[in-house]
């Protein structure tokens, strides 16, 4: 809660600009953070809400503390975790190029995980019910059919590959998963990047569905789709980086995307 007197959002704007200002390089990875007075009087806060700031980086990552020499920025492009791509990804209008290299690397990260979930059908399709899958598959096809927006899609699809993630009982790949999920839906950009052409998506989840139902999911079938998928990944890719390009050229603000 903010200090009386601050507005609810004091705490939530300064972590932004601190956050960003390490990503940008204002603060180099192993500067020591101005001293907690110091940082009161740069941003226009008190002590407290100070220390809240740097709880939230340091749970986000971005910070350490360090005794006898306060808090330190990290390496984030090293040890950073879910929590702190989360933010880089809101930055993704004021760096644009360190958010499309991350977009691509969770593209190809979402790929990986996918791949598994099929190659662990492939070795036992008898073994795991693809009926939810494919009650979730007509779902999506329905949000498609339907005109949905490009959200709508891809929380249709999320839960599809979540309900078919759960059947390994592998519950870190599925949290992985669940994280990149939560976080590629929180930037409208990647998901129109993602979704501008939901019928491949479809055919994808068809293909997959089709050959896993007769028990005929073979090893090539992965490799054709880990082909599609590369390319499909490029071309998300590129209309990311495009989408960027044209809010930049067309005077956006800076709020994030």
């Amino acid at each position: 809660m903010a200090p009386a007197g601050e507005a609810p959002s004091t705490v939530g704007a300064v972590t932004d600009r601190i956050a960003f200002e390490i990503a940008a390089g204002t603060f180099a990875a192993g500067q020591r953070l101005p001293s907690v007075r110091e940082m009161a009087g740069r941003y226009g806060i008190n002590a407290s809400t100070v220390q809240v700031v740097l709880a939230r980086l340091r749970a986000a990552g971005f910070v350490e503390a360090v005794p006898r020499a306060g808090f330190v920025v990290r390496d984030i492009e090293r040890y950073g975790g879910i929590d702190t791509w989360r933010y880089l990804f809101r930055f993704a209008q004021r760096l644009p190029e360190r958010a499309t290299r991350l977009f691509a690397d969770f593209l190809a990260t979402r790929q990986v995980l996918l791949l598994e979930v099929g190659r662990a059908i492939a070795r036992e399709p008898r073994r795991y019910d693809a009926r939810p899958v494919r009650a979730a598959f007509e779902r999506l096809e329905m949000v498609v059919a339907g005109g949905g927006e490009p959200a709508d899609v891809a929380r249709a699809e999320l839960e599809g590959a979540r309900i078919m993630m759960a059947q390994l009982g592998r519950p870190v790949l599925l949290a992985l998963s669940n994280s990149i999920g939560d976080i590629l839906l929180e930037v409208p950009a990647v998901v129109k990047a993602m979704y501008a052409e939901p019928q491949f998506n479809l055919a994808i989840w068809r293909g997959l569905l089709d050959s896993w139902e007769a028990g005929a999911l073979r090893e090539s079938d992965l490799q054709r789709a880990e082909a599609a998928f590369h390319h499909f990944n490029e071309q998300c890719v590129e209309r990311f980086r495009a989408n960027l390009t044209a809010q930049r050229r067309g005077g956006a603000d800076q709020r994030p995307l």
